[in-house]
């Protein structure tokens, strides 16, 4: 059989053939052709015979049309002639195949059917209705170009819905006042969406970024209502239903986001998110005041949760780069401890560079009213405000949770915290300051599994009367802390300079920082050279700690060196005569407070040199004391000059005093300052001094005396 061409469909001696034209198509009979070919399986017909007729009829496409419009008004019948050609031998996957076609075709028709009508619709709608005009004309309000989405009006009047009905089409009232999208705002780090909605009342356009979500939840939906949005019970899901639709219909304005500040990337490139200015390598633009007509897809604002966003505020400017400079020229220069804070400021930015850094923990701790808080405001002076409405120094007394969240915004900025004697409970104090030396924050729990960890990257300058380490903190983060206990401004009365450095500070502020991150931006091809000049820093700070656990403070002290860099050098600030971070972390006197390995050592061999009854000298005047002895130790018997301590009075007196004699040995054997046995840190006891021997800890005569060189770091090779 030929559909056009009219060949028969079976040979003479058989019933009468069968032919059709595409004419003829719309009278064929899909059903007289199955019988056909049930009539050729049934008298023996080869699979050629069975499937050339069925071949020729499809070879037309009007007869899968034909069969696609009766199965959508008859879909049952078509399935029971489908079933009927699958049972014929040999066109089982023939039938299988048609269905398919049959199907697909189906949804292109009723695709067609309803694009039509919708087309019908609007013209409708187009003769009686201004919708299709862009909604900034129609409002009178600045927008990108915006229009409203098939079967909706948006007007002055508020939004209406049309719906055909028998009567014909009828407006019906979902909202008095207009609410739309205008632009999409997608997380930087995670990649989520939210959307920029607008609403109008009482004149007034409001606007409020939510997430994609939370259109789809009416509860979460109507919570929109709180700033005055027309969101209610009665209309919350139509509107639900007509902003998803506008999003669909629209190419919206889109922009990144991020729930942090600081370093950021942005493509290819680093660009840096301060407050509300986002500094790149072309230069500083504003965001977060740009309605989304303005927005560019290279741009990124700070997107905070519920009352973050105050502690951006304060990252303004006042008066010139140059009235900080005098600050710092005439009233800051010839003080070390102001001069490390502003150090400690400008240090921030490169925590972004090098990522193997670790956070700075400045401790500046002195009795009260010497200058702390002012020297503080100067350093913070950099950045924005320098006053607490600025939102830019914090408190001891917020809530951990508080300081963590505070911390986690502040990427690759100064945190500042004020005053530990405010903390409403100092034994929290430790556990934050742990947080802030290894950069994460505690893992909390939500409804739906865990919260995301915060994320800390900042450089930490804290205030109070005792130092940090007083609280008790971890011994790991106690290296990491770097004590600065002279006083801020000198002796004497400093009133009358406290007042000019406050005075000029919240004159002159919101310069430096910026500018100093202007000028990493552009040089972002030298960052590597960057990274190799700190570790160059590090290592010749770390020969000053002789290593061990002081190495840690040299990572933090090079960081500073960075800063003082970034100040003198890149800002062209005069620098001072003497490096301030060689004053006041010389070893001679700060390398005990910073080396906890130390520290314990040197009161290990305080107590020793206190309890010297305690250990055997080998003499017959020995009285053993009533708790036992401590061990072997006499400095007039030469075998006896090393300490040599039993085990668990050593593991006692090193808990006693607030160690873990764990964390110590280690360091302690690699320093010297132990003789081990090979694979252990203790020694056997030599049957010279005691018959009955034992293991003990021996500490050699050579460690009694520790001594150190002062080699000053160099700043050659700085990038530039």
């Amino acid at each position: 059989m030929v559909l056009n061409g009219g060949v028969e469909m079976f040979p003479d001696d058989e019933p009468p053939k069968l032919k059709f034209t595409a004419e003829q198509y719309e009278k064929a009979d899909f059903e007289a052709l199955i019988e056909r070919l049930e009539g050729i399986a049934s008298l023996g017909g080869d699979a050629v015979e069975r499937s050339s007729p069925l071949a020729d009829w499809l070879a037309n496409p009007a007869g899968l049309e034909i069969l696609s419009k009766r199965y959508m008004g008859d879909s049952g019948y078509v399935e029971s002639l489908l079933l009927r050609l699958a049972s014929i031998r040999g066109l089982k996957n023939t039938a299988g195949q048609i269905r398919s076609d049959i199907k697909r075709r189906r949804k292109e028709l009723e695709s067609e059917a309803r694009k039509q009508k919708r087309e019908e619709l609007n013209l409708r709608i187009a003769k009686d209705n201004d919708h299709m005009a862009a909604l900034g004309e129609v409002l009178g309000h600045d927008l990108p170009e915006l229009y409203a989405p098939e079967g909706w009006i948006v007007n002055n009047s508020g939004i209406s819905k049309l719906v055909e009905t028998q009567e014909g089409i009828q407006h019906i009232k979902v909202s008095d006042e207009p609410i739309l999208i205008s632009g999409v705002v997608e997380d930087l780090e995670t990649g989520n969406e939210a959307l920029h909605v607008e609403w109008r009342k009482n004149d007034v356009w409001k606007a409020q970024i939510i997430k994609s979500s939370t259109v789809q939840d009416p509860r979460g939906f109507i919570q929109t209502r709180d700033r005055g949005s027309p969101v209610a019970l009665h209309n919350v899901k139509d509107l639900a239903q007509f902003l998803t639709k506008f999003e669909s219909g629209n190419d919206l304005p889109r922009c990144f986001s991020t729930k942090r500040l600081g370093w950021l990337k942005l493509g290819d490139e680093r660009v840096f998110l301060c407050g509300q200015t986002l500094i790149t390598s072309e230069g500083a633009r504003q965001t977060n005041s740009l309605p989304p007509s303005q927005w560019r897809q290279d741009w990124v604002h700070a997107d905070l949760d519920t009352g973050m966003d105050q502690y951006i505020k304060g990252m303004t400017k006042k008066g010139t780069f140059e009235g900080w400079k005098q600050l710092v020229e005439e009233d800051l220069l010839e003080h070390p401890v102001a001069m490390v804070a502003l150090y400690a400021s400008l240090c921030a930015p490169f925590l972004g560079i090098i990522e193997k850094a670790p956070n700075p923990i400045i401790d500046f701790s002195s009795e009260s009213s010497q200058g702390k808080t002012t020297i503080m405001r100067a350093a913070i002076a950099a950045w924005g405000l320098p006053s607490d409405d600025g939102r830019l120094m914090q408190s001891w007394s917020m809530t951990t949770v508080g300081l963590e969240g505070v911390a986690g915004l502040f990427h690759h900025l100064p945190l500042v915290l004020d005053d530990t004697k405010r903390a409403d409970d100092p034994e929290k104090i430790p556990g934050f300051v742990y947080q802030l030396a290894n950069g994460i924050g505690k893992v909390r729990g939500q409804i739906d599994g865990l919260r995301k960890t915060t994320q800390i990257r900042c450089a930490v300058l804290s205030t109070g009367e005792a130092p940090l380490t007083s609280f008790g903190t971890n011994a790991g983060a106690k290296a990491r802390i770097l004590p600065v206990q002279q006083l801020p401004l000198g002796k004497g009365d400093q009133t009358e300079l406290v007042y000019r450095i406050q005075a000029r500070a919240h004159e002159n502020y919101g310069h430096a920082g910026p500018r100093l991150v202007s000028i990493l931006a552009k040089n972002q091809a030298k960052w590597p050279e960057l990274v190799l000049h700190y570790e160059s820093l590090r290592d010749q700070w770390a020969k000053k700690f002789k290593g061990g656990a002081a190495s840690r403070a040299a990572e933090s002290i090079a960081l500073l060196e960075l800063g003082r860099i970034a100040l003198h050098q890149y800002l062209g600030i005069q620098a001072p005569k003497t490096n301030p971070l060689e004053v006041l972390f010389d070893v001679k006197s700060q390398a005990q407070a910073i080396d906890t390995q130390r520290q314990a050592f040197e009161d290990l061999l305080g107590w020793a040199q206190s309890n010297a009854e305690k250990f055997k000298s080998g003499r017959s005047t020995d009285r053993e004391p009533s708790q036992g002895w401590a061990g072997y130790w006499c400095m007039d018997v030469p075998d006896l000059r090393d300490i040599q301590f039993y085990t668990p009075v050593l593991r006692k007196v090193m808990k006693d005093m607030g160690y873990n004699l764990n964390d110590l040995l280690s360091a302690w054997k690699n320093r010297g300052w132990l003789v081990c046995d090979k694979g252990r840190y203790d020694t056997k006891l030599s049957r010279k001094i005691d018959p009955f021997t034992g293991r003990v800890y021996k500490i050699p005569l050579s460690a009694l005396s520790l001594n150190d060189e002062d080699p000053k770091p160099s700043n050659d090779g700085v990038p530039f």
